[in-house]
């Protein structure tokens, strides 16, 4: 099951379910404690407990899921990543030749690398945190650590250069020439 939610104002949304069916003007909204919700739907109010399951910061594609509860009935709905880390994947979660820039303003948590060191395809090479989240940017090639642009524990612009990797073909190429 597909669910696309649209926000109309705050507090109120849009629910499409597997591009079919919408259901217009969804209230919902918090209540007491943590991660309870009413929400109200053609004029019926259901409490729910809404709790996340935050996706591993190993994999690139993973989804955040939202466990939903309401009395026994549960539902689990996926939540992609934004369009924008989508977007950047190639170029940024999945390090191979070239550079790595920071996808989102971000605190640098660690840098794993050092200038001149070889890397490995899925090595870590900086853990980013962004919105409390944190981001493991890997080696998706084999390669030489050109160089490094940021340091542990500092803040980093949206598009900065991170880290500059060299890929064994490059290496190998230049070694030819």
């Amino acid at each position: 099951m597909h669910v696309h939610v649209t926000s109309i104002t705050p507090g109120t949304f849009n629910v499409t379910i597997d591009d079919k069916v919408t259901v217009a003007n969804v209230k919902a909204e918090l209540v007491g404690q943590e991660g309870k919700m009413l929400v109200t739907i053609e004029n019926r109010s259901y409490e729910v407990t809404v709790v996340s399951q935050k996706p591993a910061a190993t994999s690139v594609n993973s989804t955040e899921r939202l466990h939903v509860f309401e009395g026994e009935k549960r539902a689990c709905v996926q939540v992609p990543p934004p369009a924008w880390l989508s977007a950047l994947a190639g170029d940024v979660l999945a390090v191979g030749s070239g550079t790595l820039k920071a996808p989102m303003p971000s605190l640098v948590v660690d840098v794993k690398v050092t200038v001149g060191q070889v890397v490995q395809k899925g090595d870590p090479i900086v853990v980013l945190e962004s919105m409390k989240t944190e981001t493991v940017l890997r080696a998706s090639a084999n390669g030489t650590v050109q160089s490094i642009g940021c340091t542990k524990g500092e803040m980093v612009e949206e598009g900065r250069t991170l880290v500059d990797i060299k890929g064994d073909e490059e290496t190998n190429e230049a070694a030819r020439i």
